[in-house]
């Protein structure tokens, strides 16, 4: 069952270092497969609200990607729009796995078709949290203002 979680904490999300102390103060080390989402204020702001989804498929479905991006989308236009932080939690190793590329392409991909604007992915594994680089998606969304991670060195 997906029920919302609340976060705590009125930090501004300037720089990659930010999303990844956020993520691992809030999801953390993985304990079971699922999809938590960020949402994140026009001023990069988390909103007060966390959002895990279980009960997702071991393969991303494009279809059901962009459904839950496309609901995601309407909840972050009911915060007061912005942008989404999604986070991969699943067990196993701290390197990024052609799995965790899939998940991140078809998130990316399902953000850009239904126009929910995407921060970025990240992956939350046995020991912490590490960050897909935007590099490893598909045509990254891009919101003005962010780019995404940078980063080749977050796993």
């Amino acid at each position: 069952m997906t029920t919302a979680q609340r976060i705590h904490t009125p930090t501004v999300l300037d720089t990659d270092d930010d999303v990844l102390q956020l993520v691992a103060a809030t999801v953390g080390a993985a304990i079971r497969d699922q999809l938590w989402a960020i949402f994140v204020d026009p001023d990069r702001c988390p909103y007060r609200l966390l959002i895990p989804i279980d009960g997702l498929p071991d393969r991303p479905d494009a279809s059901e990607c962009e459904q839950i991006l496309s609901s995601l989308g309407e909840a972050l236009d009911l915060q007061g729009g912005g942008e989404l932080i999604l986070v991969r939690e699943r067990r196993g190793a701290p390197r990024l796995s052609g799995l965790d590329l899939v998940w991140a392409n078809a998130l990316s991909e399902a953000s850009r078709s239904v126009g929910t604007p995407l921060r970025c992915v990240l992956v939350s594994h046995d020991t912490g949290v590490c960050a897909v680089p935007s590099a490893a998606y598909a045509e990254p969304f891009e919101p003005a203002g962010v780019s995404g991670f940078a980063r080749a060195d977050t796993c």
